[in-house]
C-alpha cells in the first residue's frame, strides 16, 4: 500500500475505525490522534488514555492489531500513551504555565552570568 493512499484506502479507514472501537469499549475517555508516520511507513493512531499503566491499553488491541498487520498486511500502528498532566504528577514535577510568553512557576537553576 503506498503511502500517499493510506488514509484513502477503505480497508485502512476500517481498521482505524475497529482499533477506536475496541480501545474505547474499555476506555471510553480516549482521545486519539492519527498521523503518517516514516519508522516504519504507515499510519500511527495514538490513543492517550489517563491509565496507570498503558499495558492494559494494548492488551484490549494487540491480538487484533497483530491480525491486520500480518494477514492483511496493513501497516497500521496503535500508540497508546498517557497524559502529559499524569505523567508529571507522578514525576512530582509541576505543570509549567504559559502566562504572556513566560514560563511561571519554572526554576532553571543558578544563573550562570
Amino acid at each position: 500500500m503506498k503511502r500517499q493512499h493510506l488514509l484513502d484506502a477503505p480497508r485502512m479507514q476500517s481498521a482505524v475505525e475497529e482499533m477506536k472501537q475496541l480501545i474505547t469499549g474499555a476506555y471510553p475517555q480516549t482521545a486519539f490522534a492519527l498521523f503518517e508516520g516514516d519508522d516504519p511507513d504507515g499510519l500511527y493512531l495514538r490513543a492517550t488514555v489517563d491509565v496507570a499503566d498503558t499495558d492494559d491499553v494494548v492488551n484490549v488491541f494487540i491480538d487484533r492489531l497483530i491480525d491486520l498487520q500480518v494477514e492483511e498486511q496493513l501497516p497500521l500502528y496503535v500508540i497508546p500513551v498517557r497524559p502529559l498532566h499524569r505523567v508529571l504528577a507522578e514525576l512530582g514535577t509541576p505543570v509549567l504555565k504559559m502566562r504572556a510568553g513566560t514560563l511561571q512557576g519554572v526554576n532553571l537553576g543558578p544563573n550562570p552570568g
